[in-house]
């Protein structure tokens, strides 16, 4: 059966929240694969646009899943983690001409920063990668540093689910996922990944800012408060204790 634009639209919105929103996703991926081949970037395969497309449908009905919900107090801000445990914030930016960056700040149990970093992404495929990089960088920075008990915070709802199951080792960024998953069981005790707001994650993003502006490859580290976001980190303190 053959139906006409209007007719298609209708159809679409009738069905499940679900269903319509998988739909419409796909039809953007698709009109957007047709403009990356046609700037003479590499064509995606099936798998990958299946992949993405459950990704961004997935986080898109979890925000409003949230936005329905009323939230109020300590949910909102960024937390202490539990005395002899240390966490770490990450956060990927991404931008399709160049590049993206990330960063990275790992806190004690009294929210003093014990190292931060900040580097420079490339060739990334799309926002997700720059947020499974950001989360490698601290996964590996913790480990240099011998800590032994994490709690991995992150924005991206698919890349907490993910880095639990083995579902998407196929996925474009499953290499990734696999490496953060092996670091986590090689090297820690004990870890806990949470997926938070961006409203906790203040301080990773202004250091992923700073990383997008570092030169390709290079990386930046710091082993005490940073001038420059110190009014962030103090303020997630001091609302941790309130």
């Amino acid at each position: 059966m053959m139906l006409f634009p209007l007719e298609a639209v209708k159809y679409i919105l009738q069905l499940k929240e679900e269903a319509h929103m998988i739909i419409v996703t796909l039809l953007w991926l698709w009109w957007q694969e047709r403009n990356r081949v046609r700037e003479g970037e590499r064509r995606r395969s099936a798998e990958e646009i299946s992949f993405l497309c459950q990704q961004y449908t997935s986080e898109y009905l979890d925000i409003c899943k949230k936005t329905s919900t009323i939230r109020v107090g300590r949910s909102e801000l960024w937390k202490l983690p539990k005395p002899g445990w240390m966490k770490i914030n990450s956060d990927g930016a991404y931008s399709g001409n160049t590049g993206g960056g990330w960063g990275v700040v790992i806190r004690d149990e009294a929210g003093e920063v014990v190292e931060a970093a900040a580097g420079k992404s490339v060739r990334l495929m799309d926002a997700f990668q720059s947020e499974v990089e950001a989360c490698l960088a601290g996964v590996m920075l913790a480990g240099d540093m011998g800590v032994r008990r994490i709690v991995i915070e992150t924005i991206a709802l698919v890349l907490a689910e993910a880095l639990k199951s083995s579902s998407y080792r196929l996925a474009p960024t499953g290499g990734l996922i696999w490496e953060i998953q092996s670091l986590l069981a090689s090297n820690f005790i004990a870890f806990e990944i949470v997926s938070i707001r961006r409203s906790c994650n203040k301080v990773a993003h202004a250091l992923a800012a700073i990383g997008c502006k570092c030169p390709h490859g290079a990386c930046l580290r710091w082993e005490n408060v940073l001038t420059f976001v110190g009014d962030l980190v103090t303020s997630d303190r001091v609302e941790s204790i309130h």
